[in-house]
């Protein structure tokens, strides 16, 4: 819905100046990070954006179960549906900080005698 408001102010010498401004009644769209309403249905792309998700993340999602509708040519996920399918993941544990992995032999890599011994004191 747009709303457009008109205004007429006398300017500084007495003429009539007119504004409009323009509304169209509705919030723009979260940016990624952005918290979801379980009342809410997004199209699927300003889901995407606003979780940070590319499309094999949200892929990797479908397959996990995320239920998706589908109306015609278009997608949409309800905000109840997104915080149910997040709840329902396993806990992982990240070590040294977001967006940073070990690989599994980082992780069980032990420092050998050997090791120590070449470092300087």
């Amino acid at each position: 819905m747009t709303i457009t408001t008109a205004t007429t102010t006398p300017d500084a010498n007495g003429k009539a100046s007119s504004t409009a401004t323009t509304d169209t009644g509705s919030p723009a769209t979260p940016a990624a990070g952005e918290s979801f309403r379980s009342d809410e249905l997004l199209p699927i792309r300003a889901a995407m954006k606003r979780l940070g998700w590319g499309s094999k993340t949200l892929a990797a999602a479908k397959r996990k179960g995320l239920h998706i509708l589908c109306f015609g040519a278009r997608s949409y996920l309800l905000g109840a549906d997104v915080i149910a399918f997040l709840k329902d993941q396993p806990v992982v544990e990240r070590h040294g900080g977001p967006g940073r992995k070990r690989t599994q032999a980082a992780h069980n890599h032990k420092k050998s005698p050997a090791d120590e011994q070449s470092r300087p004191g």
